[in-house]
């Protein structure tokens, strides 16, 4: 007998169904069990570096061996900071970021960070092109048989052009022989003068001068001496005052000593009267007005003084800064 219906006939359908099935899933089991995975990049490079210039164009930095080069115009002020734009490898970040504001100074640091945690450090470095001082005269050192030299106070200058005048970029020194260097006070200076006073500490004997206008050095070679002036000199009367004939008077000074004569002068008669001199020392000299000097206001006093090894004997006339008037 016949059974009512076939089972093997019916199975058929569901036994094609699985086969297609498993295999998807099989295939699906493989692919997910080979699934990729990706390595952490090691990448910590400054790919671009730029920042603007005082005209607004743009200035693009050299990236050499760690250093981010930066060329600054010639005659343009050099910022104290800067906004650059950094641009660095892909995944990786940089520190300070970009667009951020940083000092513009030598040595300033960037560290750049790639995705696997390798740092490398970069550090800014400017060359700042400013165009080359020169010198074309030197004057102030006075010459006088073997001497070469330049009084304190008086005044050192140098002509030329293209001196740096920005605050701090500009210095002159004397150099000894031994090496030592002594700054000199720089009284005034333009791009193309530049003005030096010693002062009493640049006191000595030197070999050379060097001017620094940054970033560049110029070396005059130059045998010299800074000397205080050893001719006589006196301090101002700080007051008016009356002196009658015969009557001493004591007037201070310096290298007093070496005055042989002593003269008082009135300025509406122009003359030059001398006085006697009865005591005389470094620091101080005695005066007495003569019985017959005549009877006047004197306004300056002149100097006559003994050659030195830097002057040969002369004259000097002096302001009172007051009146001296003889009477009865």
């Amino acid at each position: 007998m016949k059974p009512l219906y076939s089972c093997k006939k019916e199975m058929y359908p569901f036994k094609n169904f699985v086969k297609p099935w498993c295999l998807v899933s099989l295939i699906c089991i493989a692919f997910s069990s080979c699934k990729k995975e990706y390595i952490d990049y090691p990448y910590a490079e400054i790919i671009n570096f730029s920042i603007i210039d005082a005209n607004g164009a743009v200035l693009k930095a050299a990236v050499d061996n760690n250093e981010i080069i930066i060329y600054w115009p010639p005659e343009q002020a050099v910022p104290e900071t800067v906004t650059p734009t950094v641009t660095v490898s892909e995944r990786a970040n940089v520190q300070p970021a970009s667009n951020t504001p940083i000092a513009f100074t030598d040595g300033t640091s960037f560290t750049v960070t790639a995705e696997d945690g390798t740092a490398k450090v970069y550090k800014l470095k400017r060359i700042i092109n400013v165009p080359k001082p020169y010198v074309t005269d030197f004057s102030g050192i006075t010459s006088y048989n073997d001497k070469n030299f330049i009084l304190v106070g008086d005044q050192l200058s140098f002509a030329g052009d293209y001196f740096n005048t920005t605050e701090g970029q500009l210095k002159v020194f004397f150099l000894t022989a031994d090496g030592r260097e002594v700054e000199v006070p720089i009284s005034n200076s333009t791009s193309l003068n530049i003005w030096a006073i010693p002062d009493e500490m640049t006191v000595g004997t030197y070999t050379s001068i060097r001017l620094e206008s940054a970033p560049y050095t110029i070396t005059v070679e130059r045998d010299f001496e800074v000397i205080e002036d050893p001719r006589p000199s006196n301090i101002p009367l700080n007051e008016a005052i009356t002196l009658k004939r015969g009557e001493e008077y004591k007037l201070a000074g310096k290298n007093l000593d070496k005055v042989t004569q002593l003269l008082l002068n009135n300025q509406n008669s122009r003359t030059y009267i001398p006085v006697e001199i009865v005591n005389v020392s470094s620091d101080e000299i005695t005066l007495r007005i003569p019985v017959d000097f005549p009877l006047n206001t004197y306004h300056s006093v002149r100097f006559i003084y003994a050659s030195t090894p830097y002057f040969s004997d002369t004259i000097n006339t002096l302001s009172l800064n007051n009146t001296l008037t003889v009477t009865e």
